[in-house]
């Protein structure tokens, strides 16, 4: 479809072309200044051409040298340009007339000698003089003679044509001249900061700004305002003469002197609905062709012998072919105003199942919402029925279990740092250490680990005393060892440390370190160690405290233990270590595990654990974020194909429904029906490829994506115990805890999940019973299966 441009009258555009080219001409319209547009309107009035062009010359060029009041233009103030406003014309005197009209005559006798001059120059014109002089010209000669004659008439028509031109300028000169008229203005800012001050100036001292006023804007603007009259003039429009009150316009208030005289020039062609006398004379020809018609009608009824029809037979078959009109006419009114209804009946039952759709969606939606809301765990509907737990049948008191599980994965996992694998290779199962604990053997298992913890302790003692040996130079005490009395405070603690701390050197000649470790001497070396731990005499205790991240002696293990249980300590001194109770012997063992936590070159080991644990946590994110993206393109990839194939499907109903065309249009017989029957099994039987193709491809894609899902299955599942494995060595935490409390746990060193149910007051239950018919688990990656789809068959239940 094309278009025309409203207000410029451009054809053939489209349709962003032609709003376009009205916007930009409605913007170039309204540039034009206001004060301009009544001045140049009541010019136009003045006006009597046929032609266009020729008014928007005449309007152009009498605007163009002249300025009106309250019009902004530039003014030379003080040899420059400035910007002023006109708020006067001044009529110019006979004197400065006369003046200006003798040196355009002397101007114009200038230029003829001028032109006379140099066609003097010019020459000779083959042979003879430029200038056609008749006297170089041999009279004889008649060819000579013709072409003089011709020279005469050619310069005679050149002079009747300047007479006429020159009678045409002087029926359209105006008076005064435009040059002669001076302008009275004044500074739109004043040039000294002070006043605005008035200037009086001449036409050749006074402009217009630039693009104000062009000969395309004054025809762009004249356009919208006048119309073609009967006449053959173009004339101002009703409304714009009303808008701009014309009418009570006169000359005087658009400029000085008389009112310009205008060429007339009606136009030569009019349109007929223009033109009274050629609509008359078209009228008139179709009452001549509609006679003619009826004569020869007529005529056609005597030539086949039926006598000519009456007026009042006509005028009864006019009526009737009129009622048969009517008639059919009425029909299709009808059928069309039945499809009407059907069509905005169909339209009507497919918004309501649109608004109906679109509500149900919203409810889903709604439903969903809520489903995923944060809410009470037992008021969810994914319920399993927990597996049938097995009692934990030791010998272990309940109390003492978790730290019985502590001390066995401590002894597991740190294997290494106590030299475990020397003694067992295998490592030390629940089954020993239970039976090391409850019995009272003294070579057995419970010897070997208590052996094991303390060299260990002391191995670390005697790194950080060499690492220590530079930086701190500490005095050891002496005094007799004191261990009586089970009230003494933190003080006394520290002084009988103090005092234990010397103890192996005074007696025994040699570190407690280097004394003989073995089954019958463990209990003593024990004792005199724990009653040594939070001595503030040792060589190593200030580097301690600045390695250990403020360390003293306070913080030992030991130290706490000799405080809060002086009966055991004071126990040991008639009594072995084997011959205690299960709880005396796990307390021992406790203070030993957390006196080993407590050196710094341990610490670094954990912190080193640490570090490897975010490493592998921050590559599993990544390898799981990976297959979240990949999983995502996929998705994109296979939803582009379903638009690509819906798209296929549109071409080939179209092709289709072109071929049904094609054949119905088809005029020959066999063999022209028989080409494309085979051109359309050959296309049938490349569809069928395609689709074998297809479904191969598809195939394949499947395959690859299930390989590719339990690659990355296998690599998570590694990432994942590996994991668990970094993990041992940083800290034990549960799995997490229901909300009776119960905590669950998993030990690298027992198989197994174990629930720890300790508290006594578990809290209130819920004021709703638990959902007991629980639906299946719902795989979120099904897609007929998955959540999704079991959240839309609830809502669909509880909504009947």
């Amino acid at each position: 479809m094309l278009w025309t441009c409203e207000v410029t009258g451009r054809p053939n555009l489209t349709y962003a072309e032609a709003a376009q080219s009205e916007a930009r001409a409605r913007k170039s319209l309204a540039n034009i200044p206001k004060v301009l547009r009544r001045p140049v309107l009541y010019i136009t009035s003045l006006t009597r051409r046929g032609r266009y062009i020729d008014l928007n010359e005449d309007v152009f060029n009498y605007v163009r040298d002249r300025y009106f009041v309250g019009e902004e233009v530039e003014a030379i103030v003080k040899n420059h340009w400035y910007d002023c406003k006109v708020i006067r014309q001044i009529m110019p005197t006979k004197e400065e007339i006369e003046k200006y009209e003798r040196e355009m005559e002397e101007s114009e006798e200038d230029e003829e000698e001028e032109k006379k001059s140099e066609s003097k120059t010019n020459g000779m014109v083959n042979g003879r003089p430029a200038d056609g002089n008749q006297k170089m010209v041999d009279e004889d000669d008649d060819d000579d003679i013709m072409i003089i004659m011709e020279v005469k008439k050619v310069d005679k028509k050149d002079t009747e044509t300047k007479k006429k031109k020159k009678e045409e300028e002087e029926q359209e000169e105006e008076y005064p001249p435009f040059a002669t008229v001076k302008y009275e203005v004044i500074e739109t800012d004043p040039w000294d900061y002070k006043e605005c001050k008035k200037h009086i100036v001449t036409w050749e001292q006074i402009r217009r700004n630039k693009g104000v006023f062009t000969r395309e804007k004054c025809k762009l603007f004249l356009k919208q305002a006048v119309q073609l009259s009967p006449s053959g003039f173009w004339v101002l429009k009703e409304k714009v003469i009303g808008a701009y009150k014309l009418k009570e316009m006169q000359y005087s208030n658009v400029f000085v002197g008389d009112p310009p005289k205008f060429r007339e020039t009606p136009s030569k062609k009019l349109p007929v609905s223009l033109n009274p006398m050629k609509k008359e004379a078209t009228e008139r020809k179709k009452r001549e062709r509609k006679e003619a018609r009826e004569k020869g009608e007529a005529d056609e009824e005597k030539k086949k012998g039926r006598p000519p029809m009456s007026e009042e037979e006509r005028e009864a078959k006019k009526k009737l072919l009129k009622e048969e009109k009517d008639g059919i006419l009425r029909e299709k009114g009808k059928l069309r105003e039945e499809l009407k209804q059907r069509l905005e009946k169909e339209k009507e039952e497919r918004k309501k199942e649109r608004e109906i759709i679109k509500e149900e969606r919203r409810l889903q939606q709604e439903y969903i919402k809520e489903w995923r809301r944060a809410r009470e765990d037992l008021d969810c509907e994914d319920h399993k029925d927990l597996p049938s737990p097995t009692p934990v049948q030791c010998r272990i008191p309940d109390a003492s279990f978790g730290d019985f599980m502590m001390l066995l994965e401590f002894i597991n996992i740190f294997y290494e740092l106590l030299e475990l694998r020397d003694v067992y290779p295998q490592g030390i199962s629940f089954e020993m250490l239970e039976y090391a604990l409850m019995e009272t053997e003294v070579a057995d298992v419970l010897n070997d680990v208590l052996q094991l913890l303390v060299q260990a302790i002391f191995t670390l003692q005697q790194e950080e005393d060499d690492e220590a040996e530079e930086c701190n130079h500490g005095g050891t005490s002496t005094g007799v060892m004191e261990s009586e009395g089970s009230d003494v405070d933190i003080q006394g603690a520290v002084h009988i440390a103090n005092q234990a701390s010397t103890w192996s050197q005074r007696h025994l000649g040699q570190p407690l370190q280097q004394a003989p470790l073995d089954a019958l001497t463990l209990t003593e070396i024990l004792r005199i160690h724990i009653l040594a731990s939070g001595a503030t005499n040792v060589a190593n205790s200030k580097w301690r405290h600045f390695n250990r991240g403020g360390y003293n002696n306070r913080d030992d293990p030991g130290l706490e233990l000799r405080f809060n249980h002086p009966a055991l300590i004071k126990s040991l001194a008639t009594t072995t270590i084997f011959e205690l109770s299960c709880e005396d012997k796990l307390r021992i063992l406790s203070t030993l595990m957390a006196q080993i936590l407590t050196y710094a070159s341990v610490r670094d080991i954990i912190d080193d654990n640490i570090e490897k644990l975010r490493e592998m946590k921050n590559k599993l994110r990544l390898h799981q974020l990976a297959q979240i993206r990949k999983e995502k393109e996929e998705n994109a990839a296979k939803l582009q194909a379903k638009r690509d194939e819906k798209q296929m499907m549109r071409e080939k109903l179209v092709k289709e429904a072109e071929k049904a065309a094609a054949l119905e249009t088809a005029v020959e017989g066999g063999e022209a029906a028989a080409a494309p029957r085979e051109e359309d099994e050959e296309e049938d039987d490349d569809e069928e490829e395609d689709e074998s193709e297809r479904a191969a491809r598809q195939e394949k894609q499947e395959k690859n994506k299930e390989a590719r899902k339990q690659d990355y299955l296998k690599k998570e599942r590694e990432l994942l115990q590996q994991l668990l494995s970094m993990a041992k060595g940083v800290n034990m935490t549960p799995l997490g805890q229901d909300r009776a409390y119960r905590r669950y746990w998993l030990f690298n060193s027992l198989p197994g999940l174990f629930v720890e149910d300790a508290k006594i007051n578990p809290g209130c239950c819920c004021p709703t019973p638990t959902p007991l018919n629980s639906p299946p688990f719902l795989d979120p990656s099904d897609p007929d299966h998955g959540p999704i789809s079991a959240l839309r068959d609830l809502f669909r239940h509880e909504k009947r």
